[in-house]
């Protein structure tokens, strides 16, 4: 199991106003913090065939694998090549997550 510090838990939120899914896509494709630093994860490079260059898929993933995603993002192992996500980064993804802040 990973570290505490590793494991999606909802401790430290945002209320859901600020913890928008358009304000988590923006933070998954900057250039600096998110997958296009790499290119780890666009339509020609999709690392164990996982997209994260679109909206509609970046919310898919992170949906359906929310505590692997956040573990990844946690341990600074994604993105490969871009700056690791601040505590406030990761509380962005927990309050989204556990807040429902999901797009209508």
């Amino acid at each position: 199991m990973a570290p505490e510090s590793e494991r999606l838990s909802c401790r430290g939120t945002l209320p859901p106003e600020p913890a928008s899914f358009s304000s988590l896509t923006a933070l998954v494709l900057d250039p600096l913090k998110g997958c296009t630093a790499s290119g780890c994860h666009a339509a020609d490079t999709q690392q164990h065939g996982v997209r994260l260059d679109q909206p509609e898929l970046i919310y898919e993933e992170f949906a359906q694998h929310p505590d692997d995603v956040y573990a990844l993002l946690a341990s600074g192992q994604m993105p490969e090549d871009g700056v690791r996500w601040s505590e406030d980064d990761l509380r962005l993804f927990r309050s989204w997550y556990c807040e429902g802040a999901f797009p209508p």
